[in-house]
């Protein structure tokens, strides 16, 4: 089994804090496999999103979605 492949990834994240007490994310991964016995490159894409609501005296409550 003296196989050689290719893995690439591309990460990326933006994030939003318009005020104390709200923080949006979103975030991307592209990892690319390529070898000769898969028989063409195959990509795999994820995308993720996060809100967060911080509350409570002094924001030491948080609710995430």
């Amino acid at each position: 089994m003296n196989n050689d492949y290719f893995n690439a990834s591309w990460l990326g994240e933006l994030r939003f804090t318009p005020n104390d007490s709200w923080d949006f994310e979103v975030s991307s991964d592209l990892t690319n496999y390529s070898d000769k016995s898969f028989g063409e490159s195959l990509s795999i894409p994820l995308l993720g999103a996060q809100i967060n609501h911080y509350f409570l005296k002094n924001k030491r409550g948080t609710l995430t979605l």
